[in-house]
């Protein structure tokens, strides 16, 4: 994953500015304080949760952490993926979360190297499907006419016919 540091929003105008600074008086601080980041969240089983956030990372963390503790206390609700797949399977740990990508502020831009990056992660990445941020997901055959519409087809990492949104 290490050659996702090296992506910079060339097109951004924040890019060539000075570095965001967190003005947020964190409680629970699970890494150093960044916007504009991808990031990597890992699960005790080895597979990981990759996203995305234009604000601080450490917000959009414990929004996560929130998510796994209502989706542990109404596993019917709908909380995201990483949510879910920690009540399926097991607990991600937001201490060890990785930034894979800094300084990428501009969203769509951020969004295709997320994208990227879960792809490359292939099916050890619980979210490889995920349509929230603009990734890629799965379709049934009748949907393809559809679907195909909105976006441009591919072929999944699991060899399933898949739609990406860019």
């Amino acid at each position: 994953m290490s050659q996702f540091r090296n992506y910079r929003d060339k097109n951004s105008k924040r890019s060539t500015g000075a570095a965001r600074q967190c003005t947020t008086a964190h409680r629970d601080m699970f890494t150093h304080c960044d916007a504009g980041v991808l990031y990597e969240v890992p699960f005790e089983c080895g597979k990981r949760y990759i996203g995305q956030t234009g604000r601080c990372v450490n917000d959009r963390l414990r929004e996560h952490r929130y998510n796994v503790g209502r989706a542990q206390r109404d596993p019917s609700g709908s909380y995201g993926t990483l949510a879910s797949h920690s009540v399926s399977c097991c607990e991600p740990d937001f201490n060890r979360t990785r930034i894979l990508a800094r300084g990428v502020h501009d969203t769509q831009y951020r969004r295709w190297v997320e994208r990227d990056a879960i792809e490359d992660c292939g099916l050890r990445c619980v979210n490889n499907y995920k349509t929230s941020s603009g990734t890629s997901t799965t379709y049934a055959d009748e949907d393809e006419s559809f679907i195909s519409s909105f976006g441009m087809l591919t072929l999944g990492n699991c060899g399933t016919r898949c739609i990406s949104y860019f």
